[in-house]
């Protein structure tokens, strides 16, 4: 009987003591949210100057075990996904995990955090390889001709973070690079002499693709990190290991048909590559524009060509553009200039020589008579 009693005391005590520690914890927790920043907003799958966007969402992992050098080995988030959203009709909005994840209520104990984005869903399947030291993609392809490419985004690791530094501000970096073009006209009217007082030539320059060739399309990055820097930060620029020429692809740029004029226009839209040298000896990245030219004088005699085309080497552009750099944005402009197409006019004279004729008979003149 005594015994029996005991029993039941113990189990009382440890229900007390439950019930005491979880009304503890709910008088103390607080959800743990992000602040997101990038200088970027989302334009056809593309982040490029603003704000993380409120559609998208990116993946979070979190260590906690503070050691003297900054590195937490004890897994505390694992691959959760952050979404802008509200956790009750009560709350506002904010940056939080899918489900809701809690700063430890102990003294001084503080989470380190690394995130990603797009976050890892069904049918995106980029995920990198990550832990409390490292950051890699390993034998990611690149669909350089996607409608709708995948901005890739790491953060730099944010160290000893607790409640009182929420919402944990995540600084990301673009991981690819991104290709844009446009396209102007030079010359584009012309006189058909020098004292002509308006130009009567004129040429319509229409483009209708720029197509790259040799670009590398597959590649693994190993983001490596730097103990010499506070605070802790990625060592950039990122240097991505190519795969070989079997992975070099050709990368369209298309339009309807885009008129030439003397200012630039936009040409297709911008494609994320691979970062990438441009001019090495077995791997140099061309240009090849398509184009249609017509050619109007006095507005009376009219040609048209069309498909033309014309190559030119990316490193022609600028000599010290040799690479698409991790996290660059590389803006082409081609000037076309139709001019040399006009010729001028010369002339090479000459005369046939004087022909004889042969004359017959004869006439005598006598001065002071009459001649008949």
């Amino acid at each position: 009987m005594k015994k029996m009693i005991l029993m039941a005391a113990v189990a009382a005590v440890a229900m007390s003591s439950c019930t005491n520690d979880e009304n503890y914890y709910e008088d103390v927790k607080t959800p743990i949210s992000f602040n997101p920043a990038a200088k970027m907003h989302q334009t056809r799958g593309i982040i490029s100057d603003g704000v993380f966007p409120e559609n998208s969402s990116f993946g979070a992992y979190a260590w906690v075990g503070k050691t003297n050098n900054g590195e937490n080995t004890q897994l505390y988030m694992e691959n959760v996904e952050v979404l802008y959203q509200a956790l009750s009709d009560k709350e506002q909005k904010a940056w939080q995990p899918s489900d809701t994840y809690y700063w430890p209520p102990i003294a001084g104990a503080t989470l380190d955090f690394i995130c990603y984005a797009p976050y890892k869903t069904k049918g995106n399947e980029v995920k990198p390889l990550i832990s409390s030291t490292t950051f890699s993609y390993s034998d990611l392809t690149i669909d350089c001709n996607a409608s709708n490419p995948i901005d890739l985004l790491y953060s730099t690791k944010v160290i000893s973070q607790n409640q009182s530094t929420s919402p944990v501000a995540i600084q990301f970096n673009h991981a690819l690079a991104k290709v844009a073009f446009k396209v102007k006209g030079q010359n584009l009217s012309q006189k058909t002499h020098a004292s002509a007082k308006t130009n009567d030539i004129r040429y319509t320059v229409t483009v209708k693709e720029i197509k790259l060739t040799n670009v590398a399309t597959e590649g693994s990055l190993d983001i490596m990190k730097s103990r010499e820097e506070s605070p802790w930060k990625w060592v950039v620029p990122q240097i991505w290991t190519l795969k070989d020429q079997g992975a070099r692809k050709e990368m369209t740029f298309t339009e309807s048909g885009v008129t030439v004029a003397e200012n630039e226009k936009t040409f297709g839209t911008p494609r994320i590559v691979l970062p990438q040298a441009i001019n090495t000896l077995d791997s140099e990245v061309e240009a090849q524009i398509t184009y249609d030219l017509t050619t109007q004088i006095g507005g009376i005699l009219s040609d048209t060509q069309t498909g033309k085309t014309s190559t030119v080497k990316l490193s022609a552009f600028n000599d010290k553009i040799t690479q698409w750099q991790t996290g660059k944005s590389i803006t082409y402009t081609i000037t076309i200039d139709p001019s040399n197409t006009l010729q001028p006019i010369t002339f090479t004279p000459s005369v046939n020589e004087w022909d004889s004729q042969d004359q017959t008979g004869s006439t005598t003149v006598k001065p002071n008579k009459k001649q008949n």
